[in-house]
């Protein structure tokens, strides 16, 4: 005989009425909140490129010469407990701001560091499931770019990052390996420094340079292409990429225009060098559509922080031009003059913004504004 459920009194009735009820608004508040809540913490970071991001890999090369170095005051004198970390800043760098607001501490370390002496250290594996950082000051796109310094350049982080994902297979399996890069974030900042050599070359009355600016931005785009192209291979599908920002404002070279305005010729590059990268990843995007990505237009930024006076009395910068630690010509060291309110200042040496320019950077990528990034903004590389 079929069992049926008899509810044995009235008190008990109302009970299950009361029961039935809070179930049902438990359903609706967790189905709503699958709804609302869409972005989530990746399971890693995986950082490439220049000074911008490099948070101490320099320290690790031989031989890398100390214009390529960050590991001396008064760089970090506002990172905790004022550390010289390698970071070219006075405290957290723009890849730790970005990766902050991923919900992480800060940039994963530098790959060079979990393996120095070339032995993995004993945090090795435990480090790689959560994100490496392989981003070299002075490096750039081109092998060539920096390598009189000594620096890992980009074609150099990119086997770099091969040795992590053959460990990651090993650790995971295959399958989990492959699930794991695919929601991690790969985050780029590069090519500033070929814009650099190439100006150099150009201006400097190099004889045997002989390639137009056109010619030099296909080649820089198209490499830049393959380099992806190498990670998606290994398993990347997730890309949050930083354009060139108006380098030919920087106090640096700056200081090779006698008015002490920006050199026209880097600027128009950088500009160019986004443009032409927008249509890459839009091929890219065509070919591969597992492949989720967002571009940051620092150019277009950093002429605003440079140029725009409502955006200037927004932050309240009171110093665009100039170097808060040592001075266009003469780098940032212990025997620098430093600027009092770091908040005052668009650079902080003669080439990298402040930590609070590299924060508000972070705030810009991560919102929806056109101008700052395209198609969508960071914030969407978190979600699912």
């Amino acid at each position: 005989m079929a069992t049926k459920c008899v509810l044995s009194s009235p008190f008990q009735a109302v009970h299950y009425f009361f029961f039935c009820m809070v179930v049902l608004l438990l359903l609706q508040c967790c189905s709503s909140t699958v709804i609302r809540n869409t972005t989530f913490r990746p399971p890693a970071v995986y950082v490439f490129g220049d000074s911008l991001f490099d948070v101490g890999t320099n320290n690790y090369v031989k031989f890398a010469d100390v214009q390529v170095k960050a590991n001396f005051p008064f760089y970090g004198i506002d990172f905790p407990q004022s550390l010289p970390t390698g970071r070219f800043s006075n405290g957290f760098n723009l890849a730790d701001q970005i990766v902050k607001k991923m919900g992480f501490r800060r940039s994963p370390p530098p790959f060079l560091s979990l393996v120095a002496g070339g032995k993995c250290s004993p945090k090795f594996n435990q480090t790689i499931t959560k994100g490496v950082n392989f981003a070299s000051a002075g490096s750039g796109i081109f092998a060539s770019t920096g390598s009189k310094f000594i620096v890992v350049p980009l074609k150099t982080q990119i086997q770099q990052f091969s040795t992590v994902a053959k460990n990651l297979t090993c650790l995971l399996g295959r399958t989990h390996a492959a699930a794991h890069l695919a929601q991690s974030v790969f985050l780029f900042s590069v090519g500033s420094n070929d814009i650099f050599d190439y100006e150099k070359n150009v201006t400097g009355g190099n004889q045997q340079f002989n390639v137009s600016a056109k010619a030099f931005l296909t080649s820089m785009i198209s490499e830049y292409g393959l380099h992806l192209q190498d990670l998606y291979i290994s398993g990347a599908r997730k890309f949050g990429i930083v354009g060139v920002p108006a380098v030919g404002c920087c106090p640096f070279l700056r200081s090779f225009n006698f008015t002490g305005g920006c050199i026209v010729g880097a600027n128009s590059l950088a500009q160019a060098f986004m443009e032409g990268l927008t249509v890459a990843a839009q091929q890219i995007g065509a070919v591969a559509p597992d492949v989720k990505y967002s571009l940051a237009n620092a150019f277009s930024l950093s002429s605003d922080f440079i140029q725009n006076t409502t955006t200037l009395k927004l932050h309240g910068f009171k110093d665009v031009t100039g170097s808060c630690c040592g001075n266009a010509t003469v780098p940032c060291s212990p025997n620098s003059t430093v600027c009092g309110n770091r908040g005052d200042n668009l650079f902080w040496d003669g080439f990298h913004p402040t930590q609070f320019v590299a924060k508000l950077s972070a705030d810009a990528f991560f919102g929806n504004d056109p101008r700052y990034v395209s198609p969508v903004g960071f914030g969407h590389l978190l979600q699912n």
